[in-house]
């Protein structure tokens, strides 16, 4: 008999809501019937067998290529062959490292990470035409960024793996109606015993970034993205970003822009109005206020970006939810104030005074 050959762990192949022949099997502890496939093939067929060897291989091959600075045609289309065979095991949800909006990020080994879209077919994510880039290191000067893209293949992109994480504000895999108990008792007494040296590291690199654009290094400013709480991520006290860098003519990184990332946003697009305050974690919530505005004091960054459509709302939404009566204006000219003092231990100082008089 002619057997017709079966991908078994292909995507292309893998189909959810195949209706499969089933036979009755009764259990010997009662009279309760259970369905099981008259098939076992197809059995595994809808549940593919996990097997790590070959994701070992990609990410030793992927180590390969990268170390050495070229890809040969043999190299390419072996990595091409693993990506498609093991797709379905990379997005394994015990691989899952980080979420986002458009794209998620999964374990491949130790030292690699792999960012792409959760659910395309291997077809979509890398196409016939496709080759292989690896891709020059811009921001090799920040000491906090996760984030950086080192090659890229259709929509498979390598990323240093930083390991597991907790990000800040709210994961995107927990329910909406846990969002706001979450935010309160799970993230903001934690974020809150991250050491000031952590949060002074995060905002140098946003420094480092804005000097290369005074000094012209970039033709513009290139910015953290700030829209998601999730692209700063806590790992051993230490801070990092993760996420793309982009380019902006209008904006620099800013204090204040940080702010907004983890006292004013508790999930992609949520603002804390929406949850009527910190509740009974309101003095985690005015610990991570004081050690952000420090940290931006330390490394002397702005604290507001050349243009900020919202800031006026985002400061006023912040001091109301931390229960602080200091006009929004007069609390801005009071922190830009502080900023311009030349220096640093004094500044430092003069503005750990004035947080700890509101």
């Amino acid at each position: 008999m002619k057997i017709n050959k079966l991908l078994i762990n292909t995507e292309e192949n893998y189909k959810p809501n195949l209706r499969l022949p089933m036979k009755k099997v009764k259990q010997e502890s009662g009279n309760q019937i259970s369905f099981t496939s008259k098939f076992p093939l197809l059995s595994s067929f809808r549940n593919p067998v996990v097997s790590d060897a070959n994701i070992s291989r990609l990410g030793n091959l992927i180590d390969i290529i990268l170390k050495k600075s070229s890809v040969t045609q043999k190299e390419e289309e072996a990595v091409r062959n693993l990506i498609q065979t093991e797709l379905y095991n990379l997005r394994r949800k015990d691989r899952l490292l980080g979420e986002g909006f458009h794209e998620s990020v999964y374990r491949i080994d130790d030292n690699y990470a792999v960012k792409m879209h959760p659910k395309e077919y291997a077809s979509s994510i890398i196409d016939k035409n496709d080759s292989f880039h690896i891709l020059k290191d811009e921001y090799s000067e920040l000491k906090r960024y996760y984030g950086g893209v080192l090659a890229r293949f259709g929509g498979f992109y390598v990323l240093r793996n930083l390991g597991k994480h907790i990000p800040a504000g709210v994961p995107q895999s927990i329910k909406e109606s846990k969002s706001v108990d979450y935010y309160r008792k799970e993230y903001l007494p934690t974020f809150a015993q991250v050491p000031q040296e952590s949060y002074n590291a995060l905002l140098e690199d946003c420094a480092i970034l804005n000097r290369r654009c005074d000094e012209g290094i970039d033709f513009y400013c290139r910015v953290f993205d700030f829209v998601n709480s999730n692209n700063i991520v806590l790992k051993d006290n230490n801070l990092y970003w993760v996420d793309n860098i982009s380019s902006s003519a209008s904006e620099k990184n800013s204090t204040m822009n940080i702010l907004n990332m983890m006292l004013n946003k508790y999930k992609l697009d949520g603002f804390s109005a929406i949850f009527n305050g910190y509740g009974e974690s309101l003095n985690y919530a005015k610990t991570i206020f004081d050690k952000v505005i420090i940290a931006g004091a330390a490394v002397k960054l702005p604290f507001r970006g050349c243009v900020d459509r919202f800031s006026d709302k985002n400061i006023k939404n912040i001091l109301l939810n931390l229960k602080i009566k200091e006009d929004p204006g007069v609390f801005v000219e009071k922190i830009e104030g502080i900023n311009k003092i030349s220096d640093s231990q004094f500044r430092i100082s003069k503005m750990k005074e004035y947080l700890s008089s509101l």
